[in-house]
C-alpha cells in the first residue's frame, strides 16, 4: 500500500510539473504602446507622433513580460527583410487621442513605420477605413500596436529572436 501511494504521489508530481512547464513555454504574443504629447497628420494616410520616451512592450499572462524598445528597434519590425513581419502583413493598430476631455480613436492598420525628425519622431504610414478623418494637430497621443509572437520583444533588431505574425 505504502508502495502504491508513493507512485501515485511521484506521477501527480510529474503531472502537475509538466503543466506548469507547459504554461511557462507559452509563445508570448508581444503589444507595444507608443505614447506622445503631440502628433499631427502630414497627410491623410501619415502621421508623425513625437517621441517622449522608449515605445513599451509587454506581453499577457503566463509570461507577463516587458520591455523598453529604442524607436529604431520598433520600426525594425517593418523590415521587409522579416519573414511574415509588420510590412508583409501590417498589424492591426488603434491610435487614440484627447480632444477636450474627449477620448477619441480610430483603427487603422500601420502599413510602414520609420524614425524621422532626428530620432525625435516616428513616422506611420496608414491604411485607414474609408472616409475615416484625423485632425492634423493631436494631443496625448496613443498608438496601440499588437501581434508579434515569439522573439523578445525587442523589435527587429540583431536581438530579437524568433519573430512571427500571431495568427
Amino acid at each position: 500500500m505504502k508502495f502504491l501511494s508513493k507512485l501515485l504521489t511521484v506521477v501527480l508530481s510529474v503531472l502537475m510539473t509538466t503543466s506548469v512547464l507547459g504554461e511557462d513555454i507559452k509563445t508570448p504574443e508581444w503589444l507595444y504602446i507608443h505614447t506622445a504629447e503631440t502628433a499631427q497628420m502630414a497627410s491623410n494616410t501619415t502621421i508623425i507622433i513625437d517621441l517622449n520616451r522608449e515605445i513599451f512592450a509587454f506581453t499577457d499572462r503566463p509570461n507577463r513580460l516587458y520591455r523598453y524598445l529604442k524607436s529604431t528597434d520598433f520600426v525594425a519590425l517593418w523590415d521587409a527583410n522579416i519573414t511574415n513581419g509588420f510590412q508583409a502583413n501590417p498589424p492591426n493598430s488603434m491610435i487614440t487621442w484627447m480632444i477636450g476631455e474627449a477620448t477619441q480613436q480610430v483603427e487603422a492598420n500601420i502599413l510602414n513605420a520609420e524614425v524621422t525628425d532626428g530620432g525625435n519622431s516616428i513616422l506611420y504610414e496608414l491604411k485607414l477605413k474609408a472616409g475615416t478623418q484625423i485632425p492634423i494637430k493631436l494631443s496625448h497621443v496613443s498608438v496601440f500596436v499588437g501581434g508579434v509572437c515569439g522573439g523578445n520583444g525587442m523589435g527587429g533588431g540583431k536581438q530579437a529572436g524568433v519573430l512571427m505574425r500571431c495568427k
